[in-house]
C-alpha cells in the first residue's frame, strides 16, 4: 500500500507557529476520556496486563480537553488488581474471570465497546520527565462529587433516598 492510499486528506500547517518542543502534559484534573486502544500486554516480568490508550474529550466542567492523549498499564496481578476493579466498576464491564489471555482480551474488547470513562489524571515525574498518569478511574457520578468536593465513596443510603424522592 502506498502513502497516497493510506492517506486521502491535506492538512495546512504553520510552521512558524509550531514548537519543536512537546505539549506539556495535561493538568492535574478529572475528566471525560475516549478509550482510544486497549489491548492486552505483558509485563517485563511475564505478567499478564493491558496497555490503554485515552484521548481526554473535556474536564467534568465541560472545557475542552483538546483531545491530549493519556497512556496506562495495568496488570493483573493481585498489587495492581485495584486498578481494574476501578476500571470495571467505572465502566460497568465485568471484570475478567478466571484471568486468561481469552478473557482479559474480551475485558480490553468490552472497554473499547464501552467507549467512555471518567479519570482522574496527576502529574509525576520519572527520570526526569514529567508526564501526566491516571490517578483512578471513575463513574461519572463520583468524577461529580469529587469536583463538588463531596467525598466519592460516600453513599446515600437507600432509605433517605426514598424519602427523598416521596418528599419531592
Amino acid at each position: 500500500m502506498s502513502a497516497n492510499e493510506m492517506w486521502d486528506g491535506s492538512e495546512t500547517i504553520d510552521w512558524d507557529a509550531v514548537s519543536d518542543e512537546p505539549l506539556p502534559p495535561p493538568e492535574d484534573g478529572l475528566y471525560q476520556a475516549d478509550f482510544a486502544e486497549v489491548k492486552f500486554q505483558k509485563t517485563k516480568q511475564g505478567k499478564p496486563g493491558m496497555s490503554i490508550q485515552l484521548k481526554l474529550a473535556r474536564t467534568v466542567d465541560g472545557e475542552d480537553a483538546k483531545g491530549r492523549k493519556l497512556f496506562d498499564n495495568v496488570t493483573f496481578t493481585i498489587e495492581s488488581a485495584f486498578k481494574v476493579k476501578q476500571l470495571s466498576k467505572a465502566t460497568g464491564v465485568p471484570l475478567p474471570s478466571p484471568v486468561t489471555l481469552e478473557s482479559i482480551e474480551e475485558f480490553a474488547g468490552n472497554l473499547i465497546a464501552c467507549g467512555t470513562v471518567y479519570v482522574r489524571t496527576k502529574k509525576a515525574t520519572y527520570q526526569g520527565k514529567t508526564n501526566a498518569k491516571v490517578d483512578r478511574y471513575l463513574t461519572e457520578e463520583q468524577a461529580q462529587k469529587l469536583n463538588r468536593g463531596e467525598d466519592p465513596s460516600a453513599e446515600v443510603a437507600p432509605e433517605a433516598s426514598s424519602r427523598r424522592r416521596r418528599a419531592s
